[in-house]
């Protein structure tokens, strides 16, 4: 689906994060990845290489530190992918990752966060930037959360 096994040894790894990571979780059918590299410069200078497996560039889109990439199935045009590409020690890419491993790890949380998704959705359903600041303060403490959670389970 993805195709970026093509891209060698560019990515260092992917993970696969958002609603679609964590069961349960109301989503999209939209697969949320991380694209770890050591140099976004490099990424960048294969950037036709990612066009031809179909990835749309979409630089920075609004993101300090990541190059932001989607994949549409050819045949319905509907998007499939969002790939996140962050270097490999991004504060970004781990604010994400402890995001997904804390909604995981207790599926309560999991659960009020589908609920949120829900209600922000019935009050923006065709307002996607509206429906995201909605769910914002949910997210915004969940991460510190989430944080705290990290913090505590690397001392332990």
């Amino acid at each position: 689906m993805t195709q970026l096994s093509a891209m060698g040894s560019l990515f260092v790894t992917t993970h696969h994060i958002g609603s679609t990571s964590v069961p349960g979780l109301s989503a999209k059918p939209v697969v949320d990845l991380i694209g770890l590299v050591d140099d976004l410069g490099e990424l960048e200078r294969h950037r036709t290489d990612m066009e031809a497996l179909g990835y749309v560039w979409h630089g920075a889109f609004g993101v300090e530190g990541r190059l932001f990439f989607t994949w549409d199935d050819p045949q319905t045009g509907a998007r499939v992918v969002n790939l996140h590409c962050y270097e490999t020690h991004s504060a970004n890419a781990a604010l994400q990752l402890a995001f997904r491993n804390y909604l995981r790890a207790f599926p309560d949380v999991a659960a009020d966060y589908s609920r949120e998704k829900r209600r922000a959705m019935a009050l923006f359903p065709d307002n996607s930037t509206l429906y995201a600041e909605e769910k914002g303060p949910f997210i915004r403490a969940t991460l510190e959360k989430a944080k705290a959670w990290v913090g505590e389970s690397a001392k332990g």
